[in-house]
């Protein structure tokens, strides 16, 4: 794997800083690579890279961790449908205590399929999961990485993001996807600022 000699998985200290990384999406067979589950398929790609399980549950999400440079790193994925995904979130935040920031990884319908924007903080934009989380936070100051999925102005919103990528769009998300773990990687060495300089518009074209 790219990073996993260089993580360690060690016990977690209530007093490090922790990163929790968060992909949203809705839980179940019949919403496995939609649209919408994007956050979902980041989290399983970062979990084979950094050779974690997520099988540990707490009752509102399947998480692991590990740690880098004095860091404590979570990978969550909620389990509770996408527009209560901040209640997971404040589950995290009320027993893992201080030092505690979060990275959202999410679908976006305003960016093309295949474009990456990273964003410190900011308002829901309509997004649903975003919306709760900043409900159940109190906050919108969580940093985010948006994966462009567009937008089919032909159909509804709702099925539109249920829905299966298309076959060429597919080829590019795979590819999106497969890119995450160097801008993580990044985030992690360099900082949120350096990588949004980096990665800022990335984008995968066929």
């Amino acid at each position: 794997m790219f990073f996993n000699k260089l993580f360690r998985k060690k016990p977690i200290n209530s007093e490090n800083n922790k990163l929790l990384i968060v992909g949203l999406g809705n839980p179940g067979n019949k919403y496995n690579h939609t649209r919408h589950n994007i956050g979902f398929d980041v989290i399983d790609k970062l979990s084979n890279e950094f050779e974690l399980n997520l099988k540990k549950n707490s009752n509102l999400a399947q998480w692991d961790s590990f740690r880098f440079q004095g860091t404590e790193i979570y990978l969550i994925k909620p389990t509770t449908f996408m527009n209560n995904s901040g209640k997971s979130l404040k589950q995290f935040h009320s027993k893992l205590g201080k030092n505690i920031e979060f990275l959202i990884i999410y679908d976006d319908l305003d960016l093309p399929v295949g474009k990456i924007r990273l964003r410190k903080n900011g308002s829901a934009g309509g997004h649903n999961g975003i919306k709760s989380i900043i409900n159940e936070l109190g906050t919108n100051e969580f940093e985010r990485i948006r994966i462009g999925i567009s937008q089919d102005r032909n159909e509804n919103t709702i099925n539109y993001v249920l829905g299966k990528f298309r076959t060429e769009e597919q080829e590019i998300i795979d590819e999106v996807i497969n890119s995450i773990p160097r801008v993580i990687y990044s985030i992690l060495s360099n900082g949120f600022d350096v990588a949004m300089n980096e990665y800022n518009g990335y984008s995968i074209k066929t």
